[in-house]
């Protein structure tokens, strides 16, 4: 079953007594998804239940973790990250949009 495919509620499974490994986790998962857009639907899920997590939250965690641990070497992300300083302003929003629309298809090309 994959992570998207799980239902968890609040009240699946067994409290956990100390929550503070699970909170580590997923703390650690969520900085993860700044790369790893892939997982960042099953993180969000696990990540509603760091108040009070329980126990099949715990195994959804350790499935998301194994997932990550198996797929180190799938190569990068499909968005490309990165920020500049503008080189133009314009004076129109058409303007604007078009130059915005020449970024992105210059991007997509070399992404291609």
């Amino acid at each position: 079953m994959r992570p998207t495919e799980l239902n968890l509620t609040p009240l699946d499974g067994e409290p956990i007594s100390d929550a503070t490994r699970y909170r580590q986790l997923v703390g650690s998962l969520i900085y993860l998804t700044v790369t790893r857009l892939n997982i960042s639907h099953a993180v969000g899920m696990v990540s509603k239940f760091m108040g009070a997590p329980r126990s099949v939250h715990y195994v959804a965690v350790l499935r998301i973790l194994r997932y990550v641990k198996g797929t180190l070497y799938h190569g990068t992300s499909l968005v490309s990250w990165r920020s500049k300083k503008q080189d133009v302003v314009s004076r129109s929003s058409t303007k604007a949009e078009y130059r915005a629309l020449a970024n992105t298809t210059c991007e997509l090309v070399w992404l291609r």
